[in-house]
């Protein structure tokens, strides 16, 4: 029996989000785990770095699982492959060391959220990219983004975790905006996130661009670490979690 790790892309329109929900629900959890029965020819379940939501993206989610495979990762990658849906690839697969876990070994998780502004949509980004037609202050947004830069309380901007020895306490640690043509592409790179916790960012981070709320009350906000100072989250399709860092190991 030996562990393997790698790295997992899927587009996630289709998709209840990336963990294993009601048996009727499509996840990207059970759909990995249906391709890996067929190979291996047994059930066996993964574990992945971060949970994201219904329709959010990645092009960085790691996951791991144990097998018994007589032949190179680099053939179960293959194989994998050919029996995964369209949607989902897996880009990179090793061994690792048999306590290797994708969640708890990680350092930190980089997303990705893109929004364009343009007087009509683009129907080729229509599954990655929040349309927007009002004109929005960069300057302001990113000056609330970088607010964000340090350890805080996030609870502001996320649902508080399931697990009880858990807090809302994040470290930020990159907290970017670009402009990429009419795109403003928002990079955050935390230790770890909370759900939803990128969205209700961003969708905060709208109402600055739109002059609904001054930097000084994005900061409050934060400070206030209560739910109902955030504003509305931003859908999930431009969501993509992008990357997943690792002491020891490279996906």
């Amino acid at each position: 029996m030996a562990r393997y790790a790698g790295r997992l892309a899927y587009e996630g329109t289709a998709y209840c989000g990336f963990q294993r929900q009601r048996v009727e629900l499509p996840s990207v959890q059970a759909s990995v785990e249906a391709a890996l029965a067929e190979v291996i020819g047994k059930n066996i379940a993964i574990t992945g770095a971060g949970r994201t939501d219904t329709g959010v993206h990645a092009s960085g989610q790691v996951i791991g699982f144990d097998a018994e495979w007589q032949h190179t990762a680099e053939e179960l990658l293959k194989a994998l492959n050919i029996k995964l849906p369209r949607d989902i690839a897996l880009q990179s697969l090793r061994e690792v060391v048999a306590d290797f876990h994708p969640r708890y070994d990680a350092l930190s998780r980089t997303y990705l959220y893109r929004l364009y502004i343009t007087p009509t949509r683009d129907p080729l980004r229509e599954r990655f990219a929040w349309y927007r037609t009002q004109t929005l202050d960069v300057d302001a947004m990113q000056a609330a983004l970088q607010k964000l830069l340090g350890e805080h309380d996030f609870a502001t901007f996320g649902q508080p975790p399931k697990v009880t020895n858990e807090n809302t306490i994040r470290r930020m640690s990159v907290a970017r905006l670009e402009q990429v043509g009419d795109e403003l592409q928002i990079t955050l790179t935390a230790n770890a996130f909370l759900k939803r916790m990128v969205r209700s960012i961003v969708g905060t981070l709208i109402k600055v661009g739109r002059g609904k709320m001054s930097v000084a009350e994005f900061q409050a906000a934060l400070a206030a670490a209560n739910r109902s100072k955030s504003g509305p989250s931003a859908p999930p399709h431009g969501l993509t979690l992008t990357h997943v860092a690792y002491a020891t190991y490279q996906f």
